[in-house]
């Protein structure tokens, strides 16, 4: 037993352990006056600990631990032979993994259903013959599509949307429309300026009539001018009723608390339902250690098409 030890201390092989319990550093240090090495310690709460130690040391470790009343749990192991030591305890699942990931990995290249979404959903079927005509329709693969030229194409193919985009989600091809303004309605041209109502970058800029004080891929806030009614004519400024349309990258911000690690792929879904009817682009979530327990902070982009009144 002994020389299987030094075996796996040579293979550089760790066990992954979370510690619970009061006064973790009385802990340390008792788990190192046994003997026991500790590496990448990381403490994750006020009473939770996150510690690694050689594969060979996980007996002496857990009885250590057990005679100091404190909750262990394993969480598996890491290093450079984890992948080995698994084919070695499991062959019959590792056979089985490989074909999975090697099924999963042809699988998640084909486009399984079509959903549409915004305020152009209504136009579905435009969209829908515009897409099959470019190869973008069941059991397509993602891998032959280019999703950006595909967007813009879509958009210019029908005066029905003034945006679209398509995105892969899973196995989904996910299209947002939004569905063209009558353009004498909207850009009336007596609007004194246009101002943004959101947080986020500006994607792109029309200016028809007044000045652009904003530009393309500048960060703006809510209530910033983007485009203001004046305009210089032979050296001279003079008063004009603007016509415009800004395309924002716009953010929405929320944060959620849990106790619980591991939440990010709940709170991203909350944080897109509580954000509305938003032609959504993307989320990314940031977590915190706050008290005994994890802050997310989620932040979800969407597209924000602003036209002057």
């Amino acid at each position: 037993m002994r020389e299987n030890k030094k075996s796996y201390e040579r293979l550089r092989l760790y066990s992954v352990y979370t510690v619970t319990g009061l006064n973790l550093d009385r802990f340390i240090d008792r788990v190192k006056n046994g003997g026991v090495t500790l590496y990448d310690v990381k403490k994750t709460g006020r009473k939770k600990l996150k510690v690694s130690v050689n594969y060979a040391d996980g007996e002496k470790f857990f009885a250590i631990s057990r005679d100091l009343c404190y909750n262990v749990r394993k969480d598996g192991e890491k290093g450079l032979l984890k992948f080995g030591l698994f084919l070695l305890k499991n062959v019959g699942v590792a056979v089985g993994a490989v074909i999975f990931t090697l099924f999963s990995f042809f699988a998640d290249d084909f486009i399984y259903g079509v959903e549409y979404y915004g305020s152009g959903e209504t136009y579905y079927r435009v969209a829908e013959s515009y897409l099959q005509a470019n190869g973008a329709e069941k059991f397509s693969r993602f891998s032959s599509l280019d999703l950006a030229k595909l967007s813009d194409g879509l958009a210019a193919a029908s005066d029905k949307f003034s945006f679209a985009e398509c995105r892969k989600c899973g196995n989904l091809l996910r299209v947002d429309l939004v569905k063209a303004e009558e353009k004498g309605k909207t850009l009336s041209g007596d609007a004194e300026n246009l101002i943004s109502d959101v947080n986020g970058r500006i994607v792109s800029l029309s200016v028809y009539r007044g000045t652009a004080v904003k530009a393309v891929g500048e960060e703006v806030f809510a209530g910033d001018i983007l485009v203001d009614g004046y305009a210089t004519v032979r050296d001279k400024t003079v008063k004009v009723g603007v016509i415009a349309v800004a395309v924002i990258d716009a953010r929405y911000e929320v944060s959620y608390y849990s106790e619980k690690e591991g939440e990010e792929d709940t709170f991203i879904v909350f944080a897109e339902q509580s954000a509305g009817d938003k032609h959504i682009t993307g989320s990314k979530v940031q977590v915190v250690p706050s008290g005994n327990g994890f802050s997310y902070d989620v932040t979800v982009t969407y597209r924000r098409i602003l036209y002057s009144g």
